[in-house]
C-alpha cells in the first residue's frame, strides 16, 4: 500500500466523497423513478453516465491506494473507453433532441398555415 501522505490522503477522502455523492444519485434516481429510468433514452443514459463517472472515481481509488495492481492497465483502458462511450451518447442525446425540436417547429409552423384564413377567401366574422 505504500507510505501515503497528506495529499495522497486528501485525494483519497475526495475521491470517496464524490464517488458516495455518484452512487447516492444511482439509487436515489433508481427509487425516486420506480425504475423507470430504464425506459427512456434519456434515464438510461443518465444511469450509464454516473455509472462511469463511479468507475472512475474507483480506478482513481485503487491508484491512490495500491499504486499497481494486476490488470491495472486493462482496468483504466475500460474504463475511460466507456467514460468516451457515455460522451458520446450525450453528444447523440442532444443532436436528437435538436433535431426533434426542428422537426416540431416546422409541424407547428405547417398546422399555423394550414388553419390560417387566406387571402383570396373573405373572412366570415365580417
Amino acid at each position: 500500500m505504500g507510505d501515503l501522505g497528506w495529499a495522497d490522503l486528501s485525494v483519497i477522502s475526495e475521491f470517496f466523497i464524490m464517488l458516495g455523492f455518484l452512487l447516492t444519485f444511482i439509487v436515489g434516481y433508481h427509487v425516486s423513478t420506480g425504475g423507470a429510468w430504464a425506459r427512456s433514452r434519456e434515464g438510461r443514459h443518465m444511469m450509464n453516465f454516473v455509472a462511469a463517472l463511479s468507475a472512475v472515481m474507483i480506478i482513481g481509488v485503487l491508484h491512490n491506494v495500491f499504486k499497481d495492481y494486476p490488470v491495472r492497465d486493462l482496468v483504466r483502458v475500460l474504463v475511460y473507453l466507456w467514460l468516451d462511450v457515455a460522451g458520446f451518447g450525450r453528444l447523440r442525446l442532444l443532436y436528437l433532441a435538436q433535431r426533434q425540436r426542428r422537426r416540431d417547429q416546422a409541424r407547428a409552423k405547417a398546422i399555423t398555415a394550414a388553419l390560417a384564413p387566406s387571402a383570396d377567401q373573405p373572412d366570415p366574422s365580417r
